[in-house]
């Protein structure tokens, strides 16, 4: 009896080996998270709060959101704008989508002329 029960869990092993290697094939997620440095329509860098700098490439796939506004392209994306950018890569990032924070309440009103 502990033969077959050895058999059956040396194939168990053997059958469960691929679904290891599936999970660390190709590039991992990245979120980075902080203010825009530069942009152009082909890159985004990001000064992450550890004042680092983060350069990530920009394509045709690159999905971008400001507020609650989706965005065609960089265009709307300011120096100085909070964003998350959901990249792929390990040394040079790819950008699956970038979102921007809108602009907080009081900011804005700042921002607004006053009526008269």
């Amino acid at each position: 009896m502990s033969r077959k029960w050895l058999a059956a869990l040396a194939m168990a092993a053997i059958l469960a080996m691929p679904l290891f290697a599936v999970a660390h094939e190709g590039p991992h997620p990245r979120k980075v998270m902080g203010t825009v440095a530069a942009v152009t329509d082909e890159n985004i860098d990001v000064k992450t709060k550890d004042g680092a700098i983060v350069s990530i490439a920009l394509n045709e796939t690159t999905t971008f959101v400001h507020g609650k506004t989706k965005m065609t392209n960089a265009s709307m994306l300011k120096v100085g704008d909070r964003v998350v950018v959901d990249a792929d890569g390990e040394r040079d990032l790819t950008a699956k989508s970038v979102t921007a924070a809108a602009a907080p309440a009081a900011a804005a009103a700042k921002k607004a002329p006053a009526a008269h």
